[in-house]
């Protein structure tokens, strides 16, 4: 089968949560003998690419025109020429109107809709091109013959909110790299720390500063735990200006190769956003053997399983309690750890590619 994808968010230099899932969804397929022709309007990023590795891939990109130009007349024009079976984009929006194959989406969650306006102010919400992107997105939730997601939570949000036939939704959940499950090398623990001023034992989130991600109530819980030599690092794209003191940080982002020893490397990880479509960061947590404790919200008890602890969002001193067990006590942080990876090899690229292969067939054959 020769699959046509959207691939414009591998065209970003940086690992994103979309780029994560694109780059090891499209990896498996290619194992799988799927041949692939990737479309853009500007060239991919050549690491994305590598990480792709061999296979029946050909990488198309389209001549200087606007966005909607490209998704809506040259995207459905290149799938004919090259005659692929169907055409596929896994990043919520980036499906034209019309096309001449079916039309698979991948539609991590309904954010875009629940809490689109934490990322901007409302003045800026409301600007013409905002609302352009907004546009996209359920014009690409309309044209979509088959929809992918990523946990029953999503799915069930997808039908709630946008009316979207259940019988047409494949719950397909993400995993972890393999990297992650490979503890590091002392070389590679040491490097990291340096990188990052890890000199005192750490609580860690790796993620967004957005509204959503309730990062606020990490920080103040951490504080309430009032652990001497402990400090709380946060990882990620943002402003944590309100979030960080004394003994709390943000070291930005992150190398993404820097990521499974700095999991590995921490006392725990604890995760208090307040709506997920899926929330990756707690498989890789779990994977690296890092102790996982997570808000009891939206998707996240449904991906954390019984690797990790859960918490309350109207209770931080639950979570500030949790914290202090993980800091002083050695068995229960060496249990959640080994849940944490009994949990996360439940969860594997190889089987997310078999199933988005069988999801193509299901769509062909209507």
């Amino acid at each position: 089968m020769i699959v046509g994808v959207n691939a414009m968010s591998l065209a970003d230099p940086q690992v994103r949560g979309w780029t994560r899932y694109a780059v090891n969804l499209l990896r498996e397929l290619l194992k799988l003998g799927v041949g692939l022709r990737l479309y853009s309007r500007t060239p991919l990023n050549p690491a994305h690419l590598d990480a792709l590795g061999p296979g029946d891939r050909e990488i198309r990109v389209a001549p200087p025109m606007r966005y909607a130009l490209w998704e809506q007349g040259w995207l459905p024009r290149q799938c004919r020429r090259d005659g692929v079976a169907l055409l596929h984009s896994p990043h919520n929006f980036g499906l034209p109107v019309c096309a001449p194959v079916p039309r698979v989406l991948t539609l991590h969650d309904a954010i875009d809709t629940l809490h689109g306006h934490d990322r901007l102010p409302w003045g800026a919400w409301l600007r013409p091109g905002n609302a352009r992107a907004r546009l996209m997105l359920q014009v690409a939730r309309r044209s979509a013959d088959r929809i992918v997601t990523v946990s029953e939570h999503a799915k069930a949000d997808l039908v709630r909110r946008f009316g979207s036939p259940a019988g047409q939704i494949d719950v397909i959940p993400e995993a972890a790299d393999e990297r992650f499950h490979r503890p590091p090398t002392a070389t590679e623990a040491a490097r990291v720390a340096a990188t990052y001023r890890l000199t005192r034992p750490y609580f860690l989130y790796v993620g967004g500063a957005e509204g959503r991600k309730n990062v606020g109530f990490l920080a103040r819980a951490f504080a309430a735990a009032e652990l001497p030599g402990v400090e709380l690092v946060l990882a990620g794209g943002g402003d944590f200006a309100a979030c960080v003191g004394p003994r709390a940080r943000a070291v930005g982002y992150v190398a993404d190769a820097d990521l499974p020893a700095l999991y590995a490397g921490a006392l725990g990880f604890a995760y208090p956003s307040e709506y997920e479509g899926f929330g990756l960061q707690l498989v890789e947590a779990m994977a690296a053997g890092c102790p996982t404790l997570a808000a009891d919200a939206t998707s996240l008890p449904e991906v954390l399983g019984r690797g990790g602890d859960l918490f309350p969002l109207g209770d931080p001193a639950a979570l500030t309690g949790l914290l202090r067990r993980l800091a002083t006590d050695p068995a229960y942080r060496a249990d959640l750890a080994a849940r944490g990876r009994r949990r996360a090899a439940d969860f594997s690229w190889t089987r997310a590619a078999r199933a988005t292969l069988a999801a193509y067939e299901a769509t062909r054959r209507r």
